[in-house]
């Protein structure tokens, strides 16, 4: 290798994150631009459409991020979605049904708001009314995202629809090019032919995705900066945004998945994973129906600040119903009530019906048994994004993604405090490091003292917790 070749290389690395190229070629610019345009033009083929809704929660608790987890308690309810163009949506909800492992686990939710996306993204990348995250992560495909964004075309494929009709699809990974409050690390699916967004995964990356300053003084800032780096090195969020080809010619929401992981590294790697599907089925597009609403909107909705009033007071209601089931033994008045909420958001308004709770444990809709996992085949899918991902965003900057380097930690919880006979009551100090240069690597110190006989212990262990597998050496 000369000189010269070697010096570029290293040039390279060094690197600053917000000085690589928005596109490494004409080609992925091309691509990317087509999309582009694609995103800003309103995609008016489909005035209205009703499908049949299904939503499933789960979560889990273990030690291992990688180590599959099973679900601790789950929860499925189905009903039907209507929307209609430019943005007005219906949710009725019909069924819901419910499995835990203990009786200790409760799992039931509600929504003042939709949860998911009816059509494709705006500008903004946000879920649960566009209240979720607290900030609005920017498109890759909005009109200025070449600025904060590089892509990188990765891969080409063809696959064949319901039909049989074989599609040419561009995979394009997209990271951050700077650091900014509201990012996404992820890949985009496009239709070779048309440039439309066939599947959306990625993952929140960001200094200010999940609080926000309540007043623009420095006290508020500092504490939400504070408040931004805890939830960063705990909360991760993966979405993965599919579509599917109906009638030959209009893609349309096929299954939405919004999943992720609260982690404790100061307590033996604790973690709580957590996943919630949405998908679609039987649609009917172009009926001409439209949406029939039934609950009045109230008139303090003129503005707004007057909808983020209401949308507070919705939300502090619930808050409050739920306190009150649990202090009644999980039940309430409201539980057996029917639940409307109403409300505005970007380009229309939404209405969400839920039936009462004994028409929704009597609804004899469903088509299958409720299972604690997922399908094979859709875990696999899960599974196998939820890793590009973490490879992406091990390469970004930890201000954007959290990541610590180092920081302190137990291996394990019992390091922290242990009795025996021979050191009476220990009190352990541990400190955990990412190795540099060797992925899913870290090494781990504990120093432990025993009270009784007065020694100092030390514990080195080195830690590989990759995807495919676990190993520990400790001495």
């Amino acid at each position: 290798m000369s000189l010269t070749l070697l010096a570029c290389l290293v040039g390279l690395a060094v690197q600053p994150q917000d000085t690589l190229p928005s596109f490494p070629d004409s080609i992925t610019r091309q691509v990317v631009e087509r999309a582009m345009e694609r995103h800003r033009t309103a995609d008016s083929a489909v005035t209205d459409y009703s499908a049949r809704l299904r939503y499933r929660l789960s979560f889990g608790i273990g030690r291992r991020r990688w180590g599959g987890v099973p679900s601790a308690a789950v929860e499925e309810q189905e009903g039907t979605v209507t929307w209609a163009y430019p943005n007005d949506l219906r949710v009725e909800v019909l069924g819901r049904r419910a499995r835990a492992r203990s009786q200790e686990y409760n799992l039931s939710s509600s929504f003042d708001s939709p949860w998911f996306v009816p059509r494709a993204l705006g500008d903004s990348v946000r879920f649960f009314g566009n209240d979720f995250p607290s900030q609005a992560a920017l498109h890759p495909l909005a009109s200025d995202a070449a600025t904060y964004y590089r892509y990188r075309i990765v891969d080409s494929l063809t696959i064949r629809s319901g039909n049989g009709q074989p599609l040419r699809l561009v995979v394009v990974e997209v990271a951050p090019r700077r650091s900014a409050p509201a990012l996404i690390a992820g890949r985009l699916w496009l239709d070779a032919e048309t440039s439309e967004v066939v599947r959306l995964t990625f993952r929140y990356v960001g200094t200010q995705l999940w609080v926000t300053p309540e007043k623009s003084t420095s006290k508020d800032s500092a504490e939400a900066r504070r408040a931004n780096r805890l939830a960063n090195r705990i909360l991760q969020v993966d979405a993965d945004l599919e579509y599917g080809l109906q009638e030959g010619r209009h893609w349309m929401p096929f299954r939405q998945v919004l999943s992720g992981m609260v982690e404790l590294p100061w307590i033996g790697d604790f973690v709580l994973p957590f996943e919630a599907v949405t998908s679609f089925a039987d649609y009917e597009i172009n009926t001409g129906r439209g949406v029939t609403f039934t609950v009045p909107l109230p008139d303090s909705i003129t503005d707004p600040d007057s909808i983020r009033v209401l949308m507070r007071a919705r939300r502090d209601s619930l808050r409050a119903d739920r306190r009150h089931r649990s202090l009644n033994g999980g039940e309430g008045d409201e539980a057996e009530a029917a639940r409307d909420e109403a409300g505005r958001w970007p380009d229309g308004r939404f209405e969400i019906h839920r039936a009462p709770a004994d028409s929704l444990a009597a609804y004899h809709g469903w088509s299958d048994s409720l299972v604690f996992d997922l399908p094979a085949e859709q875990e696999r899918r899960v599974r196998e994004a939820r890793e590009d991902l973490e490879r992406l965003a091990r390469g970004l900057p930890a201000e954007l993604t959290g990541r610590s380097r180092g920081g302190f930690g137990y291996e394990r919880l019992a390091d922290a405090f242990r009795y025996n006979r021979v050191q009476g009551v220990s009190l352990g100090l541990g400190y955990k490091f990412e190795a540099t240069g060797v992925p899913y690597l870290s090494l781990s110190g504990t120093g432990r003292y025993g009270l009784s006989d007065k020694r100092l212990t030390l514990v080195l262990a080195v830690v590989r917790d990759a995807p495919d597998a676990r190993w520990t050496l400790r001495g």
